[in-house]
């Protein structure tokens, strides 16, 4: 006979025995699944996180590091050793960054957590003092192994050649293009006798950080390299070199950040393989670094409302580019040229189009719409040059692609982009005449040019070239600027 016992379970009884059953079944999810497998003691990851040629666009750092802050945090618990490091030209090109001298991008960079940067050309426009004041500011080393003191053959004691980091096998060198602006006191190396010069350490991974370009960067000596991590010519790429090692550009202006993995022989320093990608910040949806932002909103508010003063208005827009005809002046090249000769009262006046970087719209003009389109702190200046050197140079202005890289004032070029260098000017005007190879002409320039392209000593003047420009537009405002091609392309 069954008895059934009728027994009474409090709810409090059956809670309980859920629990448990929970609590054992955690328990052989925990006792039964596999740890993961201990990291290789023969070998290291590394990642590397890669910025260049930001050119001092500050309010772009609080993404950039918030970026920063996350992936490396992930990095680092997976087990990996973690690098940043930049490609040079970081703080030049914007009122934040040429304002206070670099000095609020070093600061952001210090927060951000940088472990080196190489040096960019654009980072020595200060010259060599600018320079000793960013390396006295900054956390982290400014390398560049081919940079020396004329005077003495050594490295500024201010740069570092080379950063070793044992944690993660690697070594860091850098190297620039030359920086006319560095003046006479700093010489540059060409990048393959700088490398020939300098010893690497034994048993480190060797990576370059390159501020000489794409191009340039192609064809560096490999030296078994284990990367280039480069910029200078504001290019998005990632491309492997027949020795086998990935050369990374990231872009420009902190847009994108190149990413670089890297697993190393831990006594060797040998690669033994590696993966590189590049990430665009602008479609990157993470927070913002809040640190950073406070330090960036901090430096650029008294910055900012000095960009805003309003100086003139143009009845026109002024382009940095004629429209249909890339041979032909440009409408600001034009004026610019116009309001320089005028200025230093000089018969002909010479602008590289580099120096012209952004167009004026028709309409109010801000201080801060000048410094856009003119960033760089070269002088206005005047030298006196014959007939025969300023066709020299006109003959250089005319570029193997056949455009020109000056705008002028005060003359009429024709030009045959067929011909071959040298030969390519048919005819030079200087106002009513042909160009006398006999006469003597006062020429409006700025201190850039005189010293790259001129061969000239240190022309007469100390005036900021867009500070003269600025002054030349409020006097004439509101200006309606008349467009007269002044360079003639041949038709062929």
């Amino acid at each position: 006979m069954k008895i059934l016992l009728r027994v009474s379970v409090s709810p409090w009884f059956k809670n309980l025995l859920r629990a448990l059953r929970l609590l054992g079944v955690l328990f052989l999810l925990v006792t039964c699944s596999k740890p993961p497998p201990p990291a290789s003691t023969s070998e290291v990851r590394v990642v590397i996180f890669h910025t260049a040629d930001l050119h001092g666009r500050v309010h772009r750092l609080p993404a950039l590091a918030g970026y920063l802050k996350g992936e490396r945090a992930k990095e680092r618990r997976r087990g990996a050793r973690v690098v940043t490091v930049d490609g040079g030209d970081f703080f030049q090109g914007t009122p934040e960054g040429d304002l206070t001298r670099g000095r609020l991008v070093i600061q952001a960079m210090n927060e951000i957590g940088y472990d080196a940067a190489c040096l960019g050309n654009h980072d020595f426009d200060f010259g060599p003092a600018g320079v000793r004041d960013l390396a006295a500011r900054a956390r982290f080393p400014l390398l560049c192994s081919n940079v020396f003191e004329s005077s003495t053959g050594a490295p500024p004691p201010y740069v570092k050649d080379a950063v070793t980091l044992p944690e993660a096998c690697l070594e860091l060198r850098g190297l620039t293009v030359a920086a006319p602006r560095a003046g006479e006191e700093l010489a540059f190396l060409d990048a393959s006798s700088a490398l020939a010069r300098r010893s690497w350490t034994p048993g480190m991974a060797r990576v370059l950080l390159s501020h000489l370009g794409i191009e340039r960067d192609r064809r560096l000596p490999g030296i078994d390299l284990a990367a280039v991590l480069g910029g200078h010519s504001h290019t998005r790429a990632i491309e492997e070199r027949a020795g086998g090692f990935p050369i990374v550009h990231p872009g420009s202006h902190g847009l994108s950040v190149g990413r670089l993995e890297l697993v190393l022989n831990v006594a060797t320093g040998d690669v033994r393989s590696f993966k590189a990608n590049l990430i665009d910040l602008r479609t990157w949806r993470g927070p913002e670094d809040a640190r950073v932002r406070a330090l960036v909103r901090r430096g650029a508010r008294r910055i900012a409302k000095l960009m805003e003063e309003p100086i003139g208005t143009l009845s026109v827009g002024l382009s940095r580019e004629h429209a249909a005809d890339e041979g032909a002046s440009s409408p600001l090249g034009n004026w610019a040229c116009d309001a320089l000769k005028a200025a230093l009262n000089a018969d002909i006046a010479l602008l590289p189009r580099s120096s012209l970087r952004a167009s004026l719209f028709a309409g109010p003009v801000t201080r801060g719409d000048v410094y856009e389109a003119f960033p760089f702190p070269d002088t206005a200046q005047w030298v006196d040059m014959g007939g025969r050197d300023l066709r020299g140079v006109l003959e250089r202005a005319i570029g193997d692609g056949g455009r020109p890289l000056l705008d002028v004032a005060g003359l009429e070029v024709h030009y045959s982009p067929s011909a071959r260098a040298s030969r390519r000017i048919l005819e030079i005007r200087a106002g009513t005449e042909t160009l006398r190879n006999d006469r003597r002409y006062r020429v409006a320039t700025t201190s850039f040019l005189i010293e790259t392209w001129l061969g000239a000593p240190p022309g007469e003047g100390t005036r900021i070239l867009r500070d003269v420009l600025a002054e030349h537009l409020g006097r004439n405002s509101p200006l309606r600027v008349e467009y007269r091609n002044r360079i003639f392309r041949k038709v062929e």
